[in-house]
C-alpha cells in the first residue's frame, strides 16, 4: 500500500519497498500519470479541463502502458519471474527464484492470473497509477480510468511488499462505498487475496512459524470480506455477501471473517456477522492452531467479544422478569473433551495459563465462574479435601521419622520404642512415596508427557513434592550400602520440599490464595531479575577482594575468610545482608583500597540493589492485593484444573454429565451448561427502547418524504442521516455507524436484516403471507447453516404456513427461513439496486 495507509500507523519504519519505489518516482515515467498526493498528468488534467480532456489524454497515454490496449491480457509465470528478477536485482536463475521466493514458506503463492496494467510499465512495489488514484484520495480520477479501462479492476500490486492487493481493498479501508459498488460492478475479485509483507503480523515476516499472536499494522485477513469486517464496515460487508463473498474462507493461518472480528476487538460485527441474513458466519472452524473464534478470544483477553460469543451460542429456555435460564455448549468452554481427554485449546485452560488482567476478568461471574463452580461441587472439592488428609498424615510420618532418628551410629540398629516408631514411619513414607509416582506414572501413560508437564506447570509446589518424593526413595540403597552421608544430603533438599506441598492446598483458600500468589510472582519475576545481576557484581566484588587478602595473617580469623573463592563468595554475601567487621579490612594487602572498594561494594549492592529488590516487591505486593479476588479465583481455578486430572477418561465423562445438559446442536448432541443469571433490563424494556428508537427513524423518513415531495425530488430515494443528525432524530450508535454521511443504502439493509430477525413482512407492513408454496412459487428455498443457536429469532416457518415459537433446540443442521425474511430477499434480489420503501398508511402502521 502507499504512504497514506502507513500514515494512519505509528512507529513503522522504512524498509526496502519504500526506498525501492522512491529511487523510482524520479526515474519511472509512470509516476508522472497519477502520483503520490494527487499529483500527476491525468489529475492536473481533470482538475484544469474536466472529465471530457482527462478521458482524451488518458486514451492517449495509457495505450502503450496496458495489455492489448486495454482490453487485458494474462500474465504468465515466466514473465512474472523475469520482473521480478530484474525489479529485486537477482543473479540466480528462474527456477531458482520460484524455489527461494515462493516456496511453501513463503505466503505469496505464484500463478497465472488476469492484469490489464502491463507487468514491464509499473511502480517500484508493483502498483499502477489506478492503484494510486484510490490512495490519493481522487476517485473521480479513478472511476474514468475504470469506466474508460474495465479490466482495470483486476490489476494487484505485484511486489512482494504489498503482493496481491487491489483497489477493492484499499476502497475497503478508506470505507469507500461507491467506490466498493463501482469496483464489484466492473468485475473485480470479490475473494483476491492480500498476502504481501505488509499485511503479515510483525512476528511472520521474516518468515513462517508454528505460532503467532497476529499482532500487526495491517493484517486483515487478506480477503476483502475480512477487510470490511476488520474496519467494522457493516455495509460494504452487506454489500460484499449480496456479491458472493463467503465469510469462512480462511486465509493463510486458517482466520476467517469471525477469527478477523475477534483479533480486531469488534463484537458487533462479529453479530451481524453470525446472524446475517444472506449468509450466516460458521463459528466451529478452527485456524492453523487449531483455535475456534471463541478460543481465539480468550486467548487474546478479548472479554467484551468473548462475553457476546457466548450469549450468541447459547440456547435460552425461559426468561422471567429480568432473570434468564439459557444453556451454554461446553463443545470449546470445558477443559474435559468429548472423549473425556484433556482440551488444551479450550478457552477454560487457555484462561488459567493467561497472563493479562482480561483473562482475569474472564473468571469473574458469568459462565466461566459457574463452570469451575460445577466442577469444583462435583468433584474438585472432595477431592481437594481428601489429598489435604494424606498430606497432613505423610507430612506427620516424615516429622516422625526426622526427630527419632539417631545420631552417631548405625541406622539399621533396633535399640528399642523409638527405633520402632521410627522404622514404621519410614516404611509408611516410603510405601507413600512410591506410590504417589506410580500413579504420576499412570496418569502419564494415559496422557502425553507434553500435557503432563502443562499440568505440573500450573502446580510447582505439586512438582516440588513429586521431586521430594524421588529423593526419598532414593534414600533406600544409600541405607543399605552404610552411606549415611549421602543419605542426610538427600533428606535436607526432600523434608522441606515435602512440606512446600501445603501451599498447593493454601493457593486454594480465599484467606492464604493472594497471598501464595504473591510469593510465586516474586519468585519467577522480581528475584529472577535481581538474582542475575546480584550475581554479576558479586562474582566480580568477590575476585577483588580475593586478590586483597591473598597475603593476609594465616593466624587472623577474619582474613581466614577471603582464603579460597569460595569463603570469598560466602562472606560477600554475609557483607551484603550487614554482617562484617571493618577492622578486618587492616589485615588486607593495601589496607586502603580495600576500605575504597569496600565502600563501592556497600553503595552498590546492600544500598542500591538490594533497595531495588524491595522496591519490585512492593510493586508485585500492590498489583496483587489491588486485584486479590481476581487473582485468587485465577489460582483456585488452576488448583481445580490440577484436581481434574487426577481422574480417568471415564470418571471426567461421568462427572461432566452431573454437572451438564444434553442439548440438540446442528452438530449433534453437545453436553451444555446451565445457568440462571440477571440482567440490567428485561425484554420487555429493551424493545421498548428499540421501538421508541425505530419510530424516531420512521418519523424522519415520513419526514424527509414529504420534504422530497414538496421540493419536487423524484427518483430514488435516499435517507439523509446528515440531515437526521442536525434534528437530533437518530441515536448516538446510528451517528456512529453512518459518521455523519449521506449512505442510500445504509437504511434498506438495516431493514432487511431486521425483517429477517424480527419476522416482519415488508410487501405490506403488517400482513404474513399465508402459503409458503406460493412462496416457492416465484423464490427458491434459501437454506442457510447454522452458525448459533441463537440465530433463529423469533418464529419458524412450518408446513401448514402458520408460525410456531421457536424452539430450545435445533435438531436439523440446516435453518428453514421464515416467509416474510425470504419475501425481502427475493424483493432485494428483483431490484438489487433499488432501496425499499415500506408503504404508510395514515396510521403509520408500519412505525406501531
Amino acid at each position: 500500500m502507499g504512504n497514506k495507509i502507513f500514515s494512519r500507523k505509528k512507529n513503522v519504519d522504512p524498509d526496502a519497498a519504500w526506498k525501492k519505489q522512491n529511487d523510482e518516482i524520479a526515474k519511472n515515467p509512470m509516476y508522472k500519470l497519477v502520483g503520490f498526493g494527487g499529483t500527476g498528468l491525468l489529475v492536473d488534467e481533470f482538475n484544469e479541463h474536466g472529465a471530457e480532456k482527462m478521458k482524451q489524454l488518458a486514451r492517449e497515454k495509457l495505450k502503450e502502458y496496458l495489455y492489448n490496449g486495454g482490453d487485458g491480457g494474462t500474465i504468465s509465470k515466466e514473465e512474472y519471474l523475469k520482473w521480478y528478477k530484474d525489479k529485486m536485482e537477482l543473479e540466480m536463475g528462474l527456477e531458482e527464484i520460484e524455489k527461494v521466493h515462493f516456496s511453501d514458506k513463503s505466503f505469496n503463492t505464484l500463478s497465472e492470473h488476469k492484469a490489464c496494467w502491463r507487468l514491464d510499465k509499473r511502480g517500484g512495489v508493483g502498483e499502477t497509477p489506478f492503484h494510486l488514484a484510490h490512495l490519493g484520495d481522487i476517485p473521480e480520477v479513478a472511476s474514468i480510468l475504470l469506466k474508460l479501462f474495465p479490466k482495470m479492476a483486476l490489476d494487484v500490486y505485484e511486489g512482494d511488499e504489498y503482493f496481491g492487493e487491489s483497489a477493492l481493498h484499499i476502497a475497503i479501508v478508506f470505507n469507500r462505498f461507491d467506490a466498493v459498488k463501482e469496483l464489484i460492478s466492473h468485475k473485480a475479485d470479490i475473494n483476491q487475496r492480500a498476502t504481501g509483507r505488509f499485511f503479515l503480523p510483525e512476528d511472520q515476516k521474516k518468515g513462517k512459524t508454528n505460532n503467532t499472536n497476529y499482532e500487526g499494522d495491517a493484517y486483515y485477513g487478506e480477503y476483502p470480506l475480512a477487510f470490511a469486517a476488520s474496519f467494522n464496515n457493516q455495509e460494504i460487508y452487506d454489500y460484499l455477501i449480496e456479491n458472493g463473498a463467503n465469510p469462512d474462507l480462511q486465509d493463510s493461518f486458517g482466520n476467517t471473517v469471525l477469527h478477523l472480528t475477534v483479533i480486531h476487538n469488534q463484537p458487533q460485527m462479529y453479530k451481524h456477522a453470525v446472524q446475517h441474513n444472506r449468509k450466516l458466519a460458521h463459528t466451529n472452524i478452527k485456524n492453523n492452531m487449531g483455535l475456534t473464534p471463541i478460543t481465539l478470544a480468550t486467548k487474546l483477553g478479548r472479554h467484551v467479544i468473548f462475553k457476546e460469543m457466548l450469549e450468541l451460542n447459547s440456547t435460552e429456555f425461559w426468561s422471567y422478569s429480568n432473570v434468564y435460564c439459557s444453556a451454554y455448549p461446553l463443545t470449546t468452554l470445558d477443559s474435559i473433551g468429548p472423549d473425556g481427554k484433556t482440551n488444551w485449546s479450550s478457552s477454560l485452560m487457555i484462561i488459567v495459563n493467561g497472563e493479562t488482567d482480561e483473562h482475569l476478568e474472564m473468571l469473574e461471574g458469568g459462565v466461566m465462574r459457574q463452570l469451575l463452580d460445577e466442577k469444583w461441587k462435583t468433584f474438585a472439592r472432595r477431592r481437594f479435601i481428601v489429598r489435604l488428609v494424606i498430606a497432613m498424615i505423610h507430612l506427620s510420618l516424615i516429622s516422625i521419622a526426622i526427630y527419632t532418628r539417631p545420631l552417631g551410629r548405625d541406622l539399621l540398629h533396633y535399640s528399642g520404642v523409638d527405633d520402632a516408631m521410627r522404622y514404621i514411619a519410614e516404611i509408611l513414607v516410603c510405601f507413600g512415596c512410591g506410590l504417589a509416582l506410580f500413579l504420576e506414572v499412570l496418569d502419564i501413560r494415559s496422557r502425553d508427557i507434553k500435557s503432563f508437564a502443562k499440568n505440573y506447570i500450573n502446580a510447582p509446589a505439586q512438582m516440588v513434592y513429586m521431586m521430594s518424593c524421588v529423593l526419598i526413595l532414593m534414600c533406600i540403597p544409600f541405607r543399605f550400602l552404610h552411606l549415611h552421608i549421602v543419605e542426610d544430603i538427600l533428606l535436607i533438599f526432600a523434608v522441606p520440599g515435602s512440606w512446600f506441598f501445603l501451599l498447593f492446598f493454601a493457593r486454594g483458600v480465599k484467606l492464604t490464595g493472594p497471598f501464595v500468589t504473591m510469593v510465586y510472582k516474586m519468585l519467577e519475576g522480581d528475584l529472577v531479575r535481581f538474582g542475575v545481576i546480584y550475581i554479576i557484581f558479586l562474582l566480580g566484588f568477590a575476585q577483588g577482594f580475593y586478590f586483597l587478602f591473598q597475603d593476609g595473617d594465616d593466624d587472623n580469623s577474619d582474613t581466614q575468610k577471603f582464603a579460597t573463592p569460595q569463603d570469598t563468595v560466602m562472606t560477600l554475601f554475609q557483607m551484603t545482608l550487614g554482617e562484617f567487621k571493618y577492622d578486618s579490612f587492616n589485615f588486607a594487602r593495601y589496607p586502603p583500597l580495600t576500605k575504597l572498594i569496600f565502600a563501592i561494594f556497600m553503595i552498590l549492592v546492600p544500598i542500591l540493589l538490594l533497595n531495588m529488590l524491595i522496591a519490585m516487591m512492593g510493586n508485585t505486593y500492590q498489583r496483587v492485593i489491588s486485584k486479590s479476588e481476581k487473582e485468587w479465583r485465577k489460582q483456585w481455578a488452576k488448583t481445580v484444573v490440577v484436581l481434574e486430572r487426577g481422574f480417568s477418561k471415564e470418571k471426567l465423562l461421568r462427572f461432566q454429565r452431573e454437572y451438564s445438559v444434553n442439548i440438540t446442536k446442528p452438530e449433534g448432541e453437545v453436553r451444555a451448561l446451565v445457568v440462571i443469571k440477571t440482567e440490567s433490563k428485561t425484554k420487555a424494556q429493551s424493545r421498548k427502547a428499540a421501538d421508541a428508537n425505530w419510530k424516531r427513524l420512521g418519523k424522519e423518513v415520513i419526514w424527509q418524504l414529504k420534504d422530497n415531495k414538496r421540493s419536487g425530488k423524484t427518483g430514488m430515494f435516499e435517507l439523509q442521516l446528515q440531515r437526521a443528525s442536525k434534528k437530533k432524530k437518530l441515536s448516538p450508535r446510528q451517528l456512529e455507524v453512518c459518521d455523519n454521511e449521506v449512505i442510500p443504502d445504509a437504511f434498506t439493509s438495516t431493514v432487511a436484516q431486521l425483517a429477517w430477525q424480527k419476522d416482519i413482512d415488508l410487501t405490506k407492513g403488517h400482513a404474513f403471507i399465508e402459503d409458503p408454496a406460493k412462496i416457492d412459487e416465484i423464490s427458491p428455498r434459501i437454506d442457510l447453516p447454522l452458525g448459533t443457536s441463537s440465530s433463529l429469532k423469533g418464529a419458524a416457518a412450518v408446513p401448514n404456513g402458520k408460525v410456531k415459537q421457536k424452539e430450545t433446540s435445533v435438531s436439523s443442521s440446516e435453518t428453514v427461513m421464515t416467509p416474510n425474511a425470504r419475501m425481502s430477499l427475493l424483493y432485494n434480489r428483483v431490484h438489487p439496486m433499488q432501496p425499499f420503501v415500506p408503504e404508510l398508511d395514515s396510521s403509520d402502521n408500519f412505525w406501531r
